[in-house]
């Protein structure tokens, strides 16, 4: 008789209370992802920078320190390997601005899995400016 042997996986959601800013809290969050040997890593809404919907008025200035900033610590997701990562980051796509769903593994790198096209406008977010 075989032993059947039930497969799990371990998930990491990720939630920074208040403005705590993920960067601040990443050596916590690497920590825990390699004790809890995670397969997965969930972050938060545009992990690395000021959540831009948020700000009445769009800033150009503000929208690219946000791809930069994204742009630098998503090199450092290798830290988080060989867990899967998944989270949004924004990004340019010729004249047009995007905040974009994305998964991350060591083997593959980074892959777009969807764009956000239903944007919304009111009195806390403002994604369609």
């Amino acid at each position: 008789m075989r032993s059947r042997q039930t497969a799990c996986m371990r998930v990491t959601v990720c939630q920074c209370p208040g403005d705590a800013d993920l960067a601040a809290q990443w050596p916590l969050l690497v920590d825990h992802v390699r004790l809890h040997s995670s397969h997965f890593v969930l972050l938060p809404e545009l992990p690395f920078s000021t959540w831009l919907p948020e700000i009445d008025h769009f800033d150009a200035a503000d929208w690219e320190a946000a791809v930069a900033a994204h742009d630098r610590w998503e090199t450092r997701f290798i830290e988080l390997a060989p867990a899967r990562v998944a989270g949004t980051r924004p990004v340019d796509f010729g004249n047009e601005r995007y905040e974009e769903g994305f998964v991350w593994s060591a083997s593959l790198g980074l892959a777009a899995v969807h764009a956000k096209t239903l944007l919304r406008d009111d009195d806390h977010c403002r994604e369609s400016v």
